[in-house]
């Protein structure tokens, strides 16, 4: 009889245990659950920044541009004329190509085509015509493009009487803005090589070509005060130095 209830105060006492030990249990269970829902949400950072990707701006095309102009290479020849063929923007003009139509005539006699060129001029596209090798027949020449430097570039073609056709000329072509004077049968141009060099140039024909006969050099030193200048002539078929100036620079 004392054993039974030996047994049955033991199991007693073990039910109980077991009851309050799962009390703790889940307690702290609660615990740790309301202080999880309290907690506020943490700020999710990124370190990667966004890659923005910047696609530059198409060139804006322009609308095709065809101009016409009559000339006259030589008074015993007709009158010719000149379509150029090029694009028409909102600041700078391009030609591409040049059509030469005899009057009269509906099939071109000559088409130059080239790179497409650069100029403001908008009237006629850089176009000039004007006896460029003074031999009475005029010849023409389009702005090849625009320089920051006031070197301005030509494609140039010559009036060959023989083939009745313009060639074109690479030694015109290598003078920068040149100016041609009929009168004293020159060529003179003047040119920047930088900011504070300056050059001025006269050539004359020598042997059907355009031959440099004299360059003036120009270089101012601020630091200095001073300008220097080189004067370079062709003297008996030999071009050398022939001047040197040191002078007072009067600039700002």
């Amino acid at each position: 009889m004392v054993e039974k209830v030996a047994g049955a105060i033991v199991f007693l006492f073990l039910i109980g245990s077991i009851a309050g030990c799962g009390g703790v249990v889940d307690r702290n269970t609660e615990a740790v659950q309301k202080l999880d829902n309290t907690s506020e949400p943490k700020e999710s950072i990124s370190h990667v920044d966004p890659i923005i990707s910047i696609q530059p701006e198409a060139e804006p095309v322009g609308s095709a541009l065809e101009i016409s102009e009559k000339h006259i290479i030589d008074h015993a020849l007709p009158e010719y004329t000149f379509v150029l063929y090029g694009q028409e923007r909102e600041y700078i003009h391009s030609a591409y190509k040049i059509a030469i139509f005899k009057s009269g005539q509906q099939k071109p006699l000559q088409e130059l085509i080239f790179e497409p060129t650069e100029t403001m001029d908008s009237a006629h596209l850089g176009f000039i015509v004007e006896d460029m090798n003074f031999d009475g027949y005029n010849d023409i020449r389009i702005q090849a493009n625009l320089p920051a430097a006031p070197n301005i570039p030509y494609y140039c073609w010559l009036w060959e009487a023989a083939s009745s056709r313009f060639v074109p000329s690479e030694e015109l072509e290598a003078i920068t803005s040149p100016e041609f004077d009929p009168k004293h049968q020159e060529i003179t141009t003047f040119g920047r090589s930088s900011s504070v060099e300056h050059f001025w140039e006269t050539y004359k024909y020598i042997g059907g070509l355009p031959t440099l006969i004299y360059r003036k050099d120009e270089r101012i030193d601020p630091s200095e005060d001073t300008v220097y200048t080189e004067i370079h002539e062709l003297v008996n078929g030999d071009y050398k130095l022939t001047k040197t100036i040191e002078e007072p620079w009067e600039g700002e």
